[in-house]
């Protein structure tokens, strides 16, 4: 009897347990979630009704300040600006950044060359401003998107460095040595048999370098804030000043510059855990 009663006390431990995990992360999803659903409910109500039912469901569901936002040539003009300059700096940096990588991982194997590259990711960027700034201006690289796809590639490849050199670790080397008896260059090894398998990494390296491109503000104001080389994120600022009394229309705007953020990192969710977790045990 005394077993049994200790098995069943354990037993409801557990339960317990388990159920204030869960009320826990539902309680943290929930104030997570919260923010994001408020400015998507707002967008569908006019200003009067967000003055007086600022934390309930519309009365009248409205698509009108959706539908100016999709629609309107402003939002498409930064829209198709942000989605330039973004995968202009994922095909650099995937291309480049996977290839150093891997010359660090398998061919050279050196720590210093690894700390070279890496070292970058504890400089922070308003450091140096500045000297980017300067030297943007001498190659005539300001006021274009070209210049904020260079910089943004720069401060994005030490990362991708330490992500892809510690997954890239984590890839048996006997696949590579079996694949250059059978006659394959390295470069060959690499394209068609390393880089196939690193897509956890990469797909990890890609959804930081898209959050991080489609949400930074400071470089994109600097470098090409201006008139219609703006990107999403600096629009939607501006529109602070001259939307500020249509709060209905800022939240549609907002909406619409945070949608492709989720929508990518629920594409590849699952991808970005496998390579965190590879990056972080091979380095």
């Amino acid at each position: 009897m005394l077993q049994n009663s200790t098995v069943n006390m354990g037993y409801v431990r557990s339960q317990i347990g388990i159920i204030l995990k869960y009320v826990i992360l539902t309680f943290m999803a929930v104030l997570a979630l919260y923010p994001f659903l408020w400015v998507l409910n707002s967008g569908f109500k006019s200003n009067q009704e967000i003055y007086m039912n600022s934390f309930g469901l519309p009365h009248i569901w409205k698509l009108e300040n959706y539908t100016r936002a999709i629609f309107s040539n402003s939002m498409r003009t930064v829209f198709k600006n942000s989605v330039i300059v973004t995968a202009s700096v994922l095909t650099l940096v995937i291309v480049f950044g996977s290839m150093v990588s891997y010359v660090i991982a398998r061919v050279l194997n050196s720590k210093w060359l690894y700390i070279y590259f890496t070292v970058g990711i504890m400089i922070p960027m308003t450091s140096i401003l500045i000297p980017v700034f300067l030297m943007l201006r001498q190659m005539g690289l300001l006021n274009s998107l070209m210049g904020l796809i260079v910089i943004y590639a720069a401060c994005q490849m030490s990362m991708t460095i330490f992500v892809l050199t510690g997954f890239l670790k984590s890839i048996p080397r006997e696949i590579e040595e079996a694949a250059i008896i059978d006659g394959c260059s390295l470069v060959q090894v690499f394209f068609r048999i390393v880089f196939p398998l690193a897509k956890p990494g990469i797909a990890t390296v890609c959804t930081l370098v898209f959050i991080y491109c489609w949400n930074e503000y400071l470089l994109a104001t600097i470098i090409a804030g201006s008139g219609k080389l703006r990107t999403i994120i600096v629009a939607v600022y501006m529109s602070k000043v001259e939307m500020r009394t249509d709060y209905g229309m800022l939240c549609a705007n907002l909406v619409m510059s945070i949608l492709p953020v989720v929508i990518f990192y629920l594409l590849f969710q699952e991808q970005v855990i496998k390579g965190m977790t590879a990056g972080s045990v091979k380095s």
